[in-house]
């Protein structure tokens, strides 16, 4: 045997030994007469998609008629999703990031209840990514949770996103408070005080007060002697989960105290007192005025 037919037996027993292994792998992943089985693949597949998990999953075969090599149909939604939700600069939007959806809805819960808000608009798209638009209400409304949930073009919910603020008075505070006003969450029969444009809200979500101004202050001033003691008004605008606000004027008056009472099927609204009290020397200016109310159920 020549010198250089042994050199080629050599190389050629050499790349069998390379090539076999891979060809026994191609042989086993194209068998034939088999279809994919998911059972197996289900949990990694949910890692893949929350935790990050690696990209293959083992599945296990069996036996059908098709001589095709089988095809591994994944559904996987991770380039359609919600990445983040957040409320604009001007405090007027609701602004939602995605790719890939074709609709957005947008739900508040208060207690155990959610409801639904309305779809977002989708304001701009660029190879996928999208911005999505939902305008605030101008109104308040009570929550406790707010959600944004994304849709695929087979219209199933494939994405979720809460809103990242808790608790009632946190979500009024943030979408609805005046500029430089504090919201305060009270529980029931737990006096508190407001001034101007402050809120009180229940941090069941339930009912908030809003203190807007005094309507009138006619009490006897400290040092002055008076026919009459007078009586202090004040207006709120009461919030409610399940109804439309309404206007209120509480009034301390000796005479008619149940002036100082609104009472709700579920709640009642105490005016407390109303300081700072009247003085012979010295005018109140309208945002020294701080009221005292206890919410009872």
């Amino acid at each position: 045997m020549t010198k250089k037919a042994r050199i080629f037996i050599v190389l050629s027993l050499f790349i069998s030994l390379i090539l076999w292994p891979g060809m026994f792998l191609v042989e086993k992943v194209k068998l034939k007469n088999q279809v994919l089985n998911f059972e197996d693949c289900l949990q990694s597949l949910e890692g893949k998609v929350v935790l990050g998990a690696p990209e293959q999953c083992i599945f296990k075969s069996k036996n059908l008629a098709s001589q095709d090599e089988p095809k591994v149909f994944i559904k996987d939604e991770t380039n359609v999703k919600i990445k983040s939700f957040f409320l604009d600069s001007d405090g007027e939007n609701l602004i939602i990031k995605g790719e890939n959806l074709a609709r957005v809805e947008i739900w508040g819960k208060q207690g155990n209840k959610k409801n639904l808000w309305g779809q977002a608009v989708l304001a701009s798209e660029n190879q996928g990514s999208q911005a999505w638009l939902f305008k605030l209400p101008k109104e308040p409304i009570l929550i406790t949770e707010l959600f944004g949930f994304g849709f695929n073009q087979e219209n199933k919910l494939v994405s979720e996103v809460s809103f990242p603020v808790a608790g009632a008075s946190s979500f009024y505070q943030v979408f609805w408070a005046e500029p430089n006003k504090r919201v305060f969450g009270v529980e029931p029969d737990e006096e508190f005080k407001l001034f101007g444009g402050q809120v009180g809200v229940l941090n069941s979500g339930d009912l908030a007060v809003a203190f807007e101004k005094i309507n009138q202050d006619s009490r006897c001033p400290t040092g002055v002697y008076c026919v009459s003691a007078g009586q202090v008004s004040a207006r709120f605008k009461v919030y409610f989960a399940d109804q439309l606000p309404l206007s209120v004027v509480l009034s301390l008056d000796p005479e008619n105290p149940e002036l100082a009472l609104f009472q709700d099927k579920d709640y009642s609204i105490q005016l407390v007192s109303v300081l700072p009290f009247p003085s012979k020397n010295k005018e109140i200016e309208p945002n020294d005025y701080q009221t005292f109310l206890r919410i009872q159920r």
